[in-house]
Parts: C-alpha cells; structure tokens; sequence
C-alpha cells in the first residue's frame, strides 16, 4: 500500500511539473531570466527517473530485511557505472539532455533489478499492474499534451489541457482507488462524493 500511494503521489508531482512546465518558463521569461527556460526540457525525464528512484528506495527494503545489504551494494555500483559511461558518451554529444538520459537509465536499471532481486528473495505482492498502468498513463497524458502543444500553441490552451489532463487523472485515481481512498481520515469525505 505505501508502494501503491508512493507512486500515486509521484505521479501527480510529475504531472504537475511536466503538464505546467511551459508555465514556469513563462515565469521565468516574466522575471526577466530568459536563461533558465533552456533546461526545462530535460525536466519532466529527470523527474520520472526520480520516480523511479523513489520506487527503487521503496524496493530495497528486502536487501535489509534479508541481510543482503551487499546485493544492495553491487546495485549501486551499477548504477554509478552504468552513470559514468552513459555520460562519458552521451554529454559530448547531448550536453545537459545526455547527463539526464544517464540519470534516468541508472534509476531504471537499479529499480528493475531491485524488483526483480527483491522478488527473488523477499516476495512483496506489490500492486505491479496497477503501478505500472499509473506511471504509463502519466506519460501518456503528457505525451499527449505535448503533442497537442506542438500543433496549437496558446497559453491558454496549454493551461486548459494541463489543467484538464491532471484532473482527469484525479478522477481515474479516485475510482480505481475508491474504496482505501474512502478510508483516509480526511480525503475520504470528499471521495464518497464521486
């Protein structure tokens, strides 16, 4: 369940920074800081590795509860290296969008093999299709809103897809997970509503 509320949780933060990122670079342009919109590409990428990440934290708690902690170890040494290698590559080529592809690919690599490692010897039932529909349907949505981006751009219309996407996801989420969010103590009032 802390799993399943972790990546919700992540998967609202994301959407909220990618859905709204040409916002923050119209802030940024307002404040007279033209300079800092040139990264915010690499934002949304750099925020579903920190998911994965996030997820990967979750996962490791087998390696501890099994007393395995140099499995724990060798995961992380792989993903330094996998990191070293992918920048040695990928920056002189890609600059800042090389580092964060490394970045992204270490946390993927770590999170699947913690998964995978972790199921191996300390089998947690974790929801992993609904966890995985979440995190693909959040990348679909900006996707998409990206997409929808490319052939009309208004900041109006920006707003209003980001604002509708995100709420859309809300709803998703509320009915899928209807019945535990009903038992929290104070969003479940506002859930019995939908």
């Amino acid at each position: 369940r802390i799993m399943k509320f972790f990546v919700i949780a992540c998967c609202f933060m994301f959407l909220l920074i990618s859905l709204y990122i040409d916002v923050f670079a119209w802030f940024f342009e307002a404040i007279n800081k033209p300079a800092w919109t040139e990264g915010l590409t690499i934002v949304p990428l750099l925020a579903l590795g920190n998911i994965f990440l996030g997820v990967y934290y979750n996962l490791s708690i087998w390696y501890k509860l099994t007393n395995k902690n140099m499995m724990g170890a060798m995961i992380t040494i792989a993903g330094a290296i996998i990191t070293i290698v992918l920048n040695i590559l990928l920056i002189p080529k890609w600059h800042y969008l090389g580092a964060a592809i490394a970045t992204f690919c270490c946390y993927l690599f770590m999170r699947v093999v913690s998964y995978w490692l972790g199921q191996k010897h300390y089998p947690v039932p974790y929801a992993r299709k609904k966890l995985l529909a979440y995190m693909g349907m959040v990348i679909i949505l900006y996707l998409l809103h990206r997409g929808l981006l490319w052939t009309w751009d208004n900041r109006g219309f920006t707003i209003f897809t980001a604002t509708l996407f995100l709420c859309l996801f809300g709803l998703f989420i509320a009915k899928i997970e209807k019945k535990e969010l009903q038992r929290l103590p104070f969003i479940g009032k506002f859930i019995m509503k939908i």
